[in-house]
């Protein structure tokens, strides 16, 4: 059963204040973009983005990846027209050339594949298949993860017409195996599956897997038993009554364990579920029951600070929005994407990387009806440069603040998620909040030579 634990905000919140936001079309004439995602494909150091076509049909669709010259401009190239009704691709190191290669799903096809790309230099091979098309009725969703532990990543697949999860091995040099015996089941009764991801779960250093089920409302974990690919077929209940799309995963709550969120579209309703105990039980927090749509989410570690925050993407009400974890159990929202530009019309993909090389993550978002693919260049008023290097404690906090740096600190000012200013000092190292109200809070140091750093802290 899910549990509604009730914000400890009093008012939803937004960084609607001065932000800087910019948003940058990469396409808009991509026929139902799908999916999105970013690595450095010809290895000159800048993250490049592939996307899929033919998110929601007629037949047919392709792949894509978008060259980034470093100056905010993308050259289209053509990976595979082979494909019908992509629903995901993921960039990764297939054949351990040290070069990012390409897989991808497709549904009416039933297509697992992978690309090579031949010469690190984004020039991509044919259309390999991992396993045959009759082993993955209704290709839905994959991870990338090294199962058995022997250092060679794998495959895990999802398909929802035959309800499988199944993985493959990796021989090594994007060597499958057979690919009409190389399928390793799972679980057959995960029914119209839709999302497949590797983690940990029970941190016994065994990559396990999790996957969801939309006509069971549920969401299981399988565990690795032995390191090599030897799973329990139980499925492991982390939520029921919830008809989740897509999971993500990371430790949100800085417990050491891996935690998941989960986007439901029929329910309008993110949520994450915080791992008790190496998985042995759950508690699911409800972020938002009003999420018109709710597709998509990705864990990312958007500001590099060491805390997770995660993205969402609504396909009804077309909103991105980035969440921030609060400290006490739940998140809010950090900022809505896009404001005041334009709308990403049914965005059904969401994605964080480097894109302009300035040491900031941006967001990738892919939109259905308007066949767009756009990055969105963020940052907030209150973080006017990552300069100064400061480490701040404890955190959290009930009242002072430590502020340890390596210059002289000029000034020490406390700003709430508004980017308004509540408690300011000059020439100290330490700063009293016990005077502002519990919750998620910024504090922005400058030191002596004008340098200035901001992290995030807690108020108990």
């Amino acid at each position: 059963m899910k549990t509604k634990l009730f914000l400890l905000f009093t008012s939803i919140i937004y960084l609607n204040i001065n932000a800087q936001i910019t948003e940058h079309i990469i396409s808009d004439t991509e026929d139902q973009a799908g999916s999105i995602f970013a690595a450095d494909f010809n290895g000159d150091g800048n993250m490049d983005v592939l996307s899929n076509s033919g998110f929601a049909g007629p037949p047919g669709g392709y792949i894509k990846w978008w060259e980034n010259d470093g100056s905010e401009n993308f050259t289209e190239h053509l990976i595979t027209d082979l494909v019908d009704r992509p629903y995901q691709i993921l960039a990764a190191d297939v054949d351990g050339d040290n070069d990012m290669d390409v897989l991808s799903v497709s549904r009416d096809d039933d297509k697992l594949a992978w690309y090579e790309n031949t010469d690190g230099l984004g020039t991509f091979g044919p259309q390999q298949l991992i396993t045959a098309q009759a082993n993955t009725d209704g290709a839905r969703f994959l991870a990338w993860g090294d199962i058995d532990g022997d250092d060679m990543p794998d495959v895990v697949s999802a398909s929802s017409f035959d309800n499988k999860i199944a993985w493959y091995k990796n021989l090594g040099g994007g060597d499958f195996g057979d690919i009409n015996t190389n399928q390793r089941i799972i679980s057959a009764v995960v029914f119209n599956t839709r999302c497949v991801l590797i983690a940990d779960i029970d941190d016994d250093g065994k990559m396990d897997v999790v996957a969801s089920s939309v006509n069971q409302e549920e969401i299981y974990w399988f565990r690795n038993l032995d390191g090599l690919g030897d799973f329990d077929p139980t499925r492991r209940l982390v939520v029921d009554e919830l008809a989740v799309e897509t999971v993500s995963s990371a430790d949100f709550d800085g417990d050491g364990d891996i935690d998941l969120v989960s986007a439901s579209a029929d329910d309008n309703t993110i949520a994450w579920h915080e791992n008790i105990n190496n998985g042995t039980s759950w508690v699911t927090h409800i972020v938002t029951d009003d999420a018109d749509g709710a597709l998509y989410v990705y864990a990312t570690d958007y500001d590099d600070d060491g805390d997770w925050e995660f993205l969402s993407a609504n396909i009804f009400d077309d909103k991105i929005i980035l969440w921030v974890y609060d400290g006490i159990d739940n998140f809010t929202k950090a900022r809505k994407f896009p404001i005041g530009i334009t709308t990403a019309n049914f965005p059904v993909s969401v994605h964080a990387e480097d894109i302009d090389g300035d040491g900031n993550k941006d967001i990738l978002s892919a939109s259905v009806l308007d066949g767009k693919l756009a990055w969105y260049e963020y940052i907030l008023s209150v973080n006017d440069n990552f300069l100064l290097d400061f480490s701040v404690y404890p955190n959290p906090t009930k009242g002072i603040l430590n502020i340890q740096s390596k210059t002289s600190i000029s000034q020490i000012e406390i700003y709430t998620l508004l980017g308004q200013l509540v408690l300011s000092n000059s020439n100290k190292n330490t700063i009293d909040i016990s005077s502002v109200s519990q919750g998620l809070y910024f504090i922005k140091v400058k030191d002596e030579n004008e340098n200035i750093g901001t992290k995030k802290v807690v108020k108990k």
